[in-house]
């Protein structure tokens, strides 16, 4: 009796670690996106009255304020890595306000444009908050668009752009910190080298676990195994400098990593 209901226990605890698995592989973490959308007012006032006259050809109306926004937030809502999509104060930059509310995504968009070439501008920002690395700016010009294609492909080009980069943004790097020079194994195919910052982000599968080595010419080499999940993102590396122990060691063999 006690084998069988040890059974069961150990049947639904592994039934529970296989599916949270299967769970967080299937179900990416979603993160909430902070916005700003701003519009050339002179530009938009031309190109709101301007009709036929300068936009050769162009059956118009131009759309209105409203349009551009909503296609603009329905693009980004339809992506599964978004949760929530915020909209900013005018009080602060939006990098104070992404870092004050805990939100890990923000996008600046610029609306613009020319009538001399009837052209639309839109300069974009995408910026994740919390990883200092990885900013995007970029832009991209289309003819002035009629609502339809607004609402059916104009925004194209920054949802390609939008897709990777959220994709990156909930799989966090790992940041290794230790001191400048040091090599360290076990995360590429390559070792890793930490710069003059004192430490280095990789992209590494989450979660995982992970056999390190650090070598360094000051520093005793050290090994060591690193777990990594979405709570576990920082591997601080030893600073032990070299005993006169470790030198002999060095000298019999059992330290040979050591340059």
């Amino acid at each position: 009796m006690v084998r069988k209901r040890f059974f069961s226990v150990y049947f639904l605890f592994f039934c529970f670690c296989f599916l949270s698995a299967q769970e967080y592989v299937d179900f990416p973490q979603r993160v909430r996106v902070l916005y700003r959308f701003e519009i050339d007012e002179d530009f938009f006032v031309i190109a709101e009255n301007a009709g036929p006259m300068i936009w050769e050809g162009y059956p118009g109306p131009f759309p209105p304020k409203e349009t551009w926004t909503h296609t603009f937030l329905s693009m980004v809502a339809v992506n599964e890595n978004v949760a929530q999509i915020i909209p900013a104060s005018d009080e602060a930059d939006l990098f104070t306000q992404a870092v004050s509310r805990s939100i890990p995504v923000f996008i600046h968009i610029r609306v613009s444009g020319s009538p001399e070439t009837a052209a639309v501008q839109i300069r974009y920002t995408l910026r994740a908050v919390f990883s200092d690395y990885y900013t995007v700016e970029d832009f991209f010009e289309a003819k002035v668009p009629l609502e339809d294609d607004l609402v059916s492909h104009f925004w194209i080009p920054l949802n390609d752009e939008l897709a990777p980069f959220l994709d990156r943004v909930i799989r966090p790097p790992v940041r290794i910190e230790g001191p400048v020079g040091t090599l360290v194994y076990g995360f590429s195919k390559e070792p890793v080298l930490i710069p003059e910052a004192e430490y280095v982000y990789i992209d590494v599968p989450l979660p995982g676990t992970y056999s390190w080595k650090m070598v360094h010419k000051r520093y005793v080499s050290r090994t060591g195994i690193f777990f990594a999940d979405r709570n576990h993102l920082v591997l601080t590396l030893p600073r032990d400098i070299f005993s006169f122990s470790d030198f002999l060691r060095a000298f019999d063999g059992d330290n040979r990593t050591v340059r």
